[in-house]
């Protein structure tokens, strides 16, 4: 299962580098609580693979997406394991591609009078 994985996050890198347009932001769901900003769907059209439930949250560095975790507890403390991991090149490389998709997704919620839930 782990080099299912792999692959399919060597795949996903090479289309964020080469082809950044295949890749979309879709069902945003603003939370604006603390730095958690929205909840959202990414998808990679050319894979057929949505992430979803993925966490934007915005902070003195800026705005940043979170994977879907799992949370466990561990010696009565709640922590997160990660179902989804970046290589730290990748993910930054990612960070820079899908957050001003976010942007552009979040300005059209705030410029509508539709109900973003």
């Amino acid at each position: 299962m782990e080099i299912f994985y792999y692959l399919v996050t060597i795949h996903i890198h090479n289309l964020i580098k080469k082809r950044g347009k295949q890749m979309k932001v879709k069902n945003v769901r603003a939370i604006n609580k603390a730095s958690l900003i929205a909840n959202v769907d990414i998808e990679f059209e050319e894979l057929g693979i949505t992430i979803r439930e993925c966490l934007v949250r915005d902070g003195k560095f800026g705005m940043w997406v979170t994977m879907p975790s799992k949370t466990y507890e561990k010696d009565g403390k709640k922590n997160y394991y990660d179902l989804v991991i970046w290589e730290k090149e990748k993910g930054k490389a990612f960070q820079d591609m899908v957050i001003p998709l976010i942007k552009k997704e979040l300005e059209s919620i705030e410029n509508s009078d539709k109900i973003p839930f």
